[in-house]
């Protein structure tokens, strides 16, 4: 049983007072220093006055203070004992650890920087040109002298080969060159990409190149149209198919095994000149004055576009009359040095006529630094690119011209593995066949344009 710390009165269980000198017994637990101290402090002055009215000798205040020196050494050899702890755990690590060996300190400081460096390694080799497809044709750079680029997609190596070899590497033709990869890998061949930089030469050596190494069928964007035929007879015995750009003796498509998939150029500027027509004659004109921008690089087919603007434009009703014909190389800065004075000069126009979307931004410029308002009037294109359709939703372009380069690229590939498979060229198709009634027509697939206007831009967007 305990007893008071003041008077020494036994104490009952649930005691918490002191029945004799009214002290409170309970100890504080887990107090601090400097609180157990205070605690202390005050039962010394509460023995003081408790004798003084007992009138008691000085021997309860020498044994209270007895309890209370005994109480700090008790508390100072806990805390000895806590150092002493702590001095045999650090000694126990020193006797662990080897001499001379690194701390955790620098253990994990060199594991950090060994993983930077495993993380750089990585990424260095991942920007590479280590055979990676999609970024290597992207970024093709200026190397040997094929160009060649495996895509490494068939498992085996027995696997059969098809050739394409493309005019340059851009926008259009990556397109059309993954339409057909993702066809004709699915069928199981392995495909060969060549790349022949605009030089006609160039790519007839890679077409005769690729026959000679056994390919299976090679797929073709013209550098120049009119420099194959010389080819033709070397290609016999493999399927030969031409896209985008059509040889201009297209009699070759009578070659058995050859083929030619793209769109019809003058379908797209009939586009143009319906859109125009439309727009006159809801403004109640029925004759009109225009600017026409001609591409000087552009194939004979494209250059016939002008023909069937007009066309449609006659077929409308619209009488038109040129005010000038500008002809460059189709760059936008040229366009611009060129058109600018002749806007300059107030010579009366009502529309402007562009091959292609570049030649039309040209236009939008020259106009802007004429002090002229390009959303005031039409200016119409063939193309869709990216700013083309832009400018369409801006308003400063009227219209402009889909042309669909995966599907290209893809009625081109359902050719490629028709003609493989001893099939009619345009049988199994996903687009237009021949109408012409011309002896190739079979030989012949369409991928129709698409009009692209304020009314339906926002679908051609992305």
């Amino acid at each position: 049983m305990e007893k008071c710390i003041i008077c020494n009165t036994e104490l009952t269980e649930r005691t918490t007072f002191c029945s004799r000198c009214g002290f409170k017994t309970i100890v504080p637990q887990a107090a601090s220093e400097q609180e157990y101290q205070e605690w202390y402090n005050t039962v010394e002055q509460y023995k003081l006055r408790w004798m003084s009215k007992q009138d008691e000798t000085g021997i309860f205040q020498q044994n209270a203070l007895g309890k209370k020196q005994d109480q700090q050494t008790l508390r100072q050899n806990v805390v000895c004992n806590e150092e002493q702890e702590s001095m045999q755990k650090r000694t126990v690590t020193q006797k662990t650890e080897k001499p001379g060996s690194p701390s955790k300190k620098f253990m994990i400081i060199a594991a950090i920087a060994i993983a930077m460096v495993v993380i750089i390694t990585i990424a260095i080799i991942y920007h590479s040109d280590f055979g990676s497809y999609n970024w290597s044709k992207m970024n093709p750079p200026v190397q040997d002298e094929t160009d060649e680029l495996n895509t490494g997609a068939a498992e085996t190596e027995d696997a059969d080969e098809i050739a394409i070899i493309l005019s340059s590497r851009n926008e259009s033709t990556t397109a059309m060159e993954e339409s057909i990869i993702g066809i004709v890998e699915g069928a199981g061949y392995k495909v060969l990409s060549y790349n022949a930089w605009n030089d006609a030469e160039k790519q007839n050596a890679l077409m005769e190149d690729a026959a000679a190494s056994g390919v299976k069928a090679i797929i073709v964007d013209l550098v120049d149209p009119d420099a194959v035929r010389p080819l033709m007879e070397e290609f016999s015995d493999i399927p030969v198919v031409f896209m985008d750009k059509a040889p201009t003796d297209m009699e070759i498509l009578n070659v058995a095994n050859v083929a030619y998939c793209g769109s019809d150029e003058n379908t797209a500027s009939y586009y143009q000149g319906e859109y125009l027509a439309a727009y006159f004659e809801s403004i109640g004109k029925s004759d009109m004055q225009y600017i026409m921008l001609q591409d000087e690089t552009a194939t004979d087919a494209q250059v016939e576009q002008s023909a069937g603007v007009l066309q449609a434009l006659e077929d409308n009703w619209i009488t038109a009359t040129s005010v000038i014909d500008v002809t460059c190389k189709g760059e936008r800065d040229e366009i611009i040095e060129k058109l600018t004075p002749v806007l300059s000069a107030g010579e009366p126009f009502d529309c402007i006529i562009a091959n292609h979307d570049e030649m039309a931004l040209g236009a939008i410029e020259a106009c802007k630094a004429a002090g002229i308002d390009p959303s005031t009037f039409p200016i119409v294109s063939i193309g869709c690119s990216t700013e083309g359709v832009e400018a369409v939703q801006a308003g400063t372009l009227a219209m402009t011209v889909f042309k669909n380069y995966e599907g290209i690229g893809k009625g081109a590939a359902q050719i490629t593995l028709n003609l493989l498979n001893g099939d009619t060229a345009s049988l199994y198709t996903s687009y237009d066949v021949d109408e012409s009634g011309e002896s190739y027509s079979d030989s012949i697939v369409w991928v129709p344009y698409q009009k692209v206007t304020p009314n339906n831009v926002i679908s051609y967007l992305n």
